[in-house]
C-alpha cells in the first residue's frame, strides 16, 4: 500500500470547481492555483500577480478576552466567528481557549501577510501555518464545549481553508 505525504499533497494546485454544485472540488497539477468560484464557475478572488487578496482589509483587529490580534484585519469572518463568544454565552474556561484560538489564527494570518508581500512561501511557513490551524481548531472545538448552550463551531471555521491556499499555493 502506497503512502501519500502530506507534502506532496500540498505541491499540488487546488482548484474550486462548482458547476452548480457548491462545494466541489477538484484537484489538478497542471491547471492556475486555488479560485473560489460561484455557483456558475465563475472566479471570485481573481488577482494578477502581485496583488493582494480580496479579502485583505475585510476584518479589524479586535480583543479576543485579553489578547488583542494583530493581523484579524485580512479576514472578516475570522472577526464575526470571535463576535459570537460572549461573556454571557461562555465561562471562563471557554474564554481562556477563545484567546489561544485567536492567538493561533493570528500567527496563520501574519505568515499570510509576509507570504502574500513576498509571493513566496517557505516550505516552514506552510508547516507552521498547519500546525497553528490544528491548534486553533481544537482550542476552538474546547471553547464550544465550554459555552452555554454548547456550541458546534465547525462550519464557522471553513474560511481557514481559503486562508492556507493563499500560502499553499505561493510555495517556492
Amino acid at each position: 500500500m502506497k503512502r501519500l505525504k502530506l507534502k506532496d499533497l500540498l505541491s499540488e494546485k487546488m482548484m474550486r470547481v462548482n458547476g452548480g454544485r457548491i462545494g466541489a472540488v477538484n484537484t489538478m497539477k497542471d491547471n492556475p492555483p486555488f479560485a473560489v468560484t460561484d455557483t456558475y464557475g465563475k472566479r471570485m478572488n481573481e488577482q494578477e500577480e502581485g496583488d493582494k487578496p480580496g479579502h485583505f482589509g475585510s476584518g479589524e483587529n479586535i480583543e479576543v478576552f485579553g489578547y488583542q490580534t494583530k493581523h484579524f484585519d485580512i479576514c472578516k469572518s475570522a472577526v464575526l466567528l470571535f463576535k459570537k463568544i460572549t461573556p454571557e454565552n461562555s465561562n471562563k474556561l471557554a474564554q481562556v481557549y477563545a484567546a489561544k484560538a485567536a492567538k493561533f489564527l493570528d500567527i496563520v494570518f501574519g505568515i499570510e501577510k509576509d507570504v502574500v508581500e513576498e509571493d513566496s512561501a517557505a516550505p516552514e511557513q506552510i508547516e507552521t501555518s498547519i500546525d497553528n490551524v490544528a491548534l486553533f481548531a481544537y482550542e476552538l472545538g474546547c471553547t464550544g464545549a465550554n459555552m452555554t448552550p454548547m456550541t458546534d463551531m465547525t462550519r464557522d471555521i471553513a474560511f481557514v481553508k481559503m486562508h492556507m491556499m493563499e500560502i499553499i499555493n505561493r510555495k517556492r
